[in-house]
């Protein structure tokens, strides 16, 4: 999280120092191409900022356009003040078209996190099937289930205990959601409790439950939480095959 912000805050400068110096060097040529090819130039800068560094970049980025466009491109120049309305129009564009492709980049953002995080998800269930298909022993399953959760949710430590689990843990349902309903707010999405836990439940009821560490601004999907609760089950098939005793396992 703090590399997330710190990269932003990064994008959010050059943009800034970018746009100004485009916006001062244009005034050389501003008489020649017009006005209206100087806030098309400048839009060229807020919409790259805005896919390359994200929704606070492309507003940083159209704020310093229009605010550009209006100190150095419009009368009278070299100040804040705005003479004609048609170049009012054109700096209200400028943050309009910032603002608009800021949450375009967003959304192109999180949409391809979630087909990277369905497609991870899907490699994950498919090995730890695969190793329940081999015949393998609990331990190398639940080393399988452990390291598929902790990769599907972005988790420090997984842990599977016998019984009822503590009643004061969140439980992560079956559909994906957290019981108490998750609060904390990441950025781009919600963070698991600091430690939950997810039940293991077969034919014959609770076998057990997973105790989680979640990773602090981790943001984690409903999709990466419904993967981990289908590991669950799997780590449930294998645990109902073998005849010895249910222990823990760390």
């Amino acid at each position: 999280m703090i590399r997330d912000r710190s990269e932003s805050i990064g994008w959010c400068c050059a943009a800034a120092v970018v746009i100004i110096l485009v916006a001062g060097l244009l005034v050389a040529v501003r008489d020649t191409i017009g006005n209206t090819n100087v806030a098309l130039i400048l839009v060229v800068f807020v919409v790259a900022a805005a896919v390359f560094g994200g929704r606070l970049a492309g507003f940083t980025a159209a704020v310093v356009a229009a605010i550009s466009f209006n100190f150095f491109h419009t009368q009278p120049y070299l100040t804040l003040r705005v003479k004609e309305g048609q170049d009012i129009v054109t700096v209200l564009l400028l943050l309009v078209v910032g603002l608009v492709v800021g949450e375009l980049a967003l959304l192109r953002q999180r949409t391809r996190h979630e087909v990277v995080a369905q497609a991870t998800g899907a490699h994950v269930l498919e090995e730890v099937l695969a190793l329940l298909a081999a015949d393998s022993t609990v331990d190398q399953t639940w080393s399988a289930v452990r390291d598929g959760i902790q990769t599907a949710l972005g988790v420090q430590h997984a842990r599977f205990w016998p019984g009822a689990g503590r009643a004061d843990l969140p439980l992560l349902t079956r559909s994906g959601r957290v019981v108490p309903t998750l609060s904390t707010w990441t950025g781009r999405g919600f963070q698991l409790p600091e430690t939950a836990s997810i039940p293991v439940v077969s034919g014959r009821g609770v076998l057990g439950h997973i105790e989680i560490d979640s990773t602090p601004g981790r943001s984690v999907s409903i999709d990466e939480r419904r993967v981990a609760v289908g590991l669950a089950d799997v780590l449930a098939l294998a645990l109902e095959r073998t005849p010895q005793g249910i222990a823990p396992l760390l």
